[in-house]
């Protein structure tokens, strides 16, 4: 039995890492006309280096075509491509004219990301309304297809190619941008977040994806009073009284500002934001600033996207400010009339991670690697009602397979270490988390680790919590850089670990949370006690 260290690596280190990327834009604009057929624009990128699951890929690219005070254009003439400077110039279509919008508008301006739960921007179910489709995240013409440029150098001039299947005058070039960095950690939400009792917890460490269905996924027999908000609701909020198959999701803002987007909306759906005030009492919850899908906070399109109160078809966005750090908030989302369609749901700011809201206290969820052996550990200070642990673990943290299970320690104030051995036939499997269900039949999940055994076990450090000093002990002779960093991502402390320096003095660092990088990979949360 190998000693545990007290680690972490839970979703605090991906609020300051996991969307952070390389940047690399293009701004040089072009006046409108002055193009026919094809317009090339370059972006030079450099520092990425070639791209890889494991370390950087290509996370996004943004296209802003024309502008509010320019002439109406026919965007469903124009076919973009990506170009990539590699040998062979790979490419990718980012839209085409079989995907782009036929009805002509003045703006294009939209985010596109790969993900199949995505769509692209399209005039389906009335979402020609919410152009210039600037808010969420829109696909690619084809589903993962940036995983085209893996394996390549990213290092070169890139090339954005806009053309025409005729001769008309070209809308304006505003900007583009390519962003780089590591693969975005996608969760799916389980099909038992139907009701207000039982929500799905949401942090910035993972994008949540759900398809809103009533029967392949569960969400169903809602009541017709849920959600139970309290009368009256804020001038210009709808929230209409058809309720068929709603989906609770719950988070716990660290600050008084969140943003959330729901994207990849295939038809009507209804999004409210509520906080139960008192649990989930009917008539107890209230709706905080930002959190109606109709008001001026949210609805920045040129045209009303929405459909009165039965809810919209475009991608939504919730500017919440005012909250009150530490409470529990609800986002619910219902298909109006029994629609069923894929989300994206992203939050961004300052939030809780979940797997501290796990109804266990978790200090640590880590591995080891042995003798080409896996092994996941994990230490709980407390539990409450834990009857035991699913380990799931997936190739490339989007579809995920139950590999084993663990035994729970029920209700427990006392420090409880488990350690579970992947088997062999799963060692090929780069990320893990565990699912916690108690002994009502309830299941939360924990934050999602990935596997890298090249790079782990630089060093093994102690004690954690700390005083004033943390130690190390080398596992090579080789020297290895730190970085400690606040949970906003501040850089606090920074150097060089060795045999001749395995102390690090932390005397003038405050009582916090912070997390400490090794050798550029490896993320641990550590305390400074008082």
């Amino acid at each position: 039995m190998k000693a545990l260290i007290y680690l972490s690596i839970i979703g605090f280190c991906f609020l300051s890492f996991q969307f952070q990327g390389q940047t690399f834009s293009n701004t040089s604009v072009s006046s409108t006309g002055s193009w026919d057929a094809t317009l090339n624009k370059t972006i030079v990128v450099s520092g990425v280096g070639v791209l890889s699951n494991a370390s950087s890929v290509l996370k996004q690219v943004n296209i802003h075509l024309g502008g509010p005070s320019e002439s109406t254009r026919n965007f469903g003439a124009y076919t973009i491509k990506l170009i990539s400077p590699a040998a062979g110039n790979p490419s990718i279509t980012i839209v085409s004219t079989s995907s782009f919008p036929t009805t002509f508008y003045t703006e294009f301006d939209s985010k596109f990301r790969d993900h199949s739960a995505l769509q692209f921007p399209s005039t389906t179910a009335g979402s020609d309304l919410a152009c210039p489709w600037d808010i969420g995240y829109y696909r690619t013409a084809t589903a993962n297809n940036f995983s085209t440029f893996n394996g390549t150098n990213a290092n070169g001039t890139w090339t954005i190619s806009i053309s025409e299947t005729s001769s008309s005058s070209g809308a304006k070039f505003d900007s583009a941008d390519l962003i780089f960095g590591v693969p975005y950690i996608i969760s799916s939400a389980i099909s038992s977040n139907n009701s207000c009792s039982t929500p799905q917890c949401l942090d910035a460490a993972s994008i949540m994806t759900v398809n809103i269905n009533t029967t392949a996924n569960g969400y169903t027999g809602n009541s017709s009073t849920d959600p139970n908000v309290g009368a009256p609701l804020p001038s210009g909020c709808d929230w209409n009284g058809s309720r068929d198959n709603t989906a609770w999701f719950f988070f716990r803002p660290s600050g008084t500002t969140v943003k959330v987007t729901i994207s990849g909306i295939q038809d009507i759906i209804q999004a409210l934001v509520v906080n139960p005030t008192n649990n989930c009492t009917s008539g107890s919850q209230t709706v905080p600033s930002g959190g109606c899908p109709i008001s001026s906070v949210n609805d920045t399109y040129d045209s009303p996207r929405y459909t009165g109160n039965a809810g919209s078809s475009a991608n939504e966005q919730f500017n919440l400010s005012g909250l009150t750090a530490g409470n529990n908030y609800y986002l619910v989302v219902d298909g109006f009339g029994g629609n069923v369609s894929n989300l994206y749901i992203e939050l961004t700011g300052g939030l809780t991670t979940c797997s501290i809201l796990l109804p266990i206290e978790l200090t640590n969820f880590d591995y080891n690697c042995e003798q080409g052996k896996i092994e996941l550990n994990w230490t709980t200070s407390a539990e409450i009602n834990n009857e035991y642990f699913t380990i799931l673990g997936s190739e490339d943290a989007n579809e995920w397979i139950e590999i084993g299970s663990e035994i729970g320690a029920g209700n427990s104030s006392k420090i409880n270490k488990y350690e579970f051995e992947v088997p062999s036939q799963y060692s090929y499997l780069k990320y893990f988390k565990f699912a916690q269900h108690d002994f009502d039949s309830n299941t939360k999940f924990s934050n999602i680790i990935s596997v890298d055994c090249d790079s782990k076990n630089y060093v093994d450090l102690y004690p954690n919590p700390f005083n004033n000093e943390i130690n190390f002990t080398l596992k090579s002779n080789e020297s290895v850089p730190y970085e400690i960093t606040t949970v906003l991502g501040q850089v606090v402390n920074s150097g060089i670990i060795s045999i001749e320096n395995s102390r690090i003095s932390l005397d003038d660092l405050a009582s916090d949370i912070y997390f400490i990088k090794i050798n550029n990979s490896k993320v641990h949360k550590i305390i400074k006690q008082k």
